[in-house]
């Protein structure tokens, strides 16, 4: 399994959660399961900047 920012790519983000990326911290917008090209600046429909 590969592993994105530490998180490992499979691991589930439920709706509030705090993720932290490239120094940045966001927060989960949709449930959804990590997968690499998701990260936040990739995605920013699943997470928004706090």
């Amino acid at each position: 399994m590969g592993h994105t920012q530490g998180v490992p790519v499979g691991a589930g983000c439920a709706v509030g959660s705090p993720v932290s990326y490239g120094g940045l911290d966001y927060q989960c917008l949709r449930a959804h399961t990590l997968i690499v090209t998701w990260e936040p600046p990739n995605a920013a429909s699943l997470r928004q900047r706090v």
